[in-house]
C-alpha cells in the first residue's frame, strides 16, 4: 500500500479467497510497479500473463489501468493494451475494472464518454475521486470525493460503468456523497431499483483504518450508514 497498490501475490490472493469463502468479491490489482501508468510492452505482457495465475488462486475481478502519451504530452487511456486484458480477463471468468489512473486522465469526462460506449473495453466499474491524480502528490493539493463530487457527478449523468467514488470516503461524508450523487442521476433511475442496478458504490478502505488497522468501531460506523433506511 506504500505504493498506493500493487499486484499480490497468488499466495496473498488464496489467502484472501481461504478467508472470503466462496462469495464473489476478491478483487486483484494488476499493477507491476509504482509510479505512473505508462507501461513498457514487457510490462503490459507480463500483466497479461499474471491473468491466469490470479484466477487459478481465486480471484473473481482484476482492477487495472494503463495510460499513454498522445503526440501533445497527454494522458489518454491505452485501448489497445486495457482492450487485450479485458479480453483476456473475461476469458478467464474475472470481472474487469479500472482503478484511479482514470483521474490520471487529461480529459477524464471524454474518457468517460468513451467507456460508456459499448466496447469490449467496457469495464464493469471505474474507481474515481473527481480529482486529479499526481504522485507525489503537491502538499496540499485537494485529492478526494468531497473536493471531486462536481466531476463525480457529471461522470454519474452520463451512465455508463459502476463508479466506485473513492477518496476520503469516511461514515462522516458518505450520506452527503451519497445525496449529491444521487441528485446527478436521470429521474428515471433514482427508484429503489433502478439504484440497485446500476450506477454508484463507495471505497472505503481509509474509512476503517486506524492505525494501519481495520478498527471494528470505524467498521461498524460506516456499515450503519450503509444500512441506514436512506441508503
Amino acid at each position: 500500500m506504500q505504493q498506493d497498490g500493487l499486484s499480490p501475490t497468488c499466495a496473498e490472493v488464496a489467502l484472501a479467497r481461504r478467508y472470503w469463502g466462496d462469495r464473489p468479491g476478491v478483487m486483484a490489482m494488476l499493477r507491476p510497479r509504482g509510479g505512473d501508468f505508462c507501461y513498457s510492452p514487457s510490462e503490459i505482457a507480463g500483466m497479461l500473463a499474471l491473468l491466469p495465475a490470479l484466477a487459478e488462486a481465486g480471484a473473481d475481478a482484476v482492477v487495472t489501468g494503463v495510460l499513454q502519451q498522445d503526440p501533445a504530452g497527454q494522458l489518454q487511456l491505452h485501448h489497445q493494451a486495457l482492450t487485450e486484458l479485458a479480453a483476456a480477463a473475461t476469458q478467464l471468468g474475472l470481472t474487469f475494472c479500472l482503478h484511479r489512473a482514470f483521474d490520471a486522465l487529461s480529459d477524464p469526462l471524454r474518457s468517460w464518454q468513451q467507456l460508456a460506449a459499448p466496447s469490449q473495453l467496457t469495464p464493469a466499474r471505474v474507481l474515481s475521486s473527481g480529482c486529479r491524480w499526481q504522485n507525489p502528490a503537491p502538499v496540499g493539493a485537494a485529492d478526494n470525493a468531497v473536493a471531486g463530487v462536481g466531476r463525480l457527478m457529471q461522470q454519474l449523468a452520463l451512465g455508463g460503468p459502476e463508479l466506485v467514488v473513492a477518496g476520503g470516503v469516511n461514515a462522516t461524508n458518505l450520506p452527503w456523497l451519497r445525496q449529491q450523487l444521487m441528485a446527478a442521476l436521470p429521474q428515471a433511475n433514482t427508484t429503489p431499483a433502478a439504484v440497485r442496478a446500476q450506477p454508484f458504490s463507495f471505497h472505503l478502505y481509509s474509512a476503517v483504518l486506524r492505525d494501519g488497522w481495520v478498527d471494528p468501531v470505524l467498521l461498524q460506523a460506516v456499515l450503519a450508514q450503509c444500512n441506514s433506511p436512506a441508503a
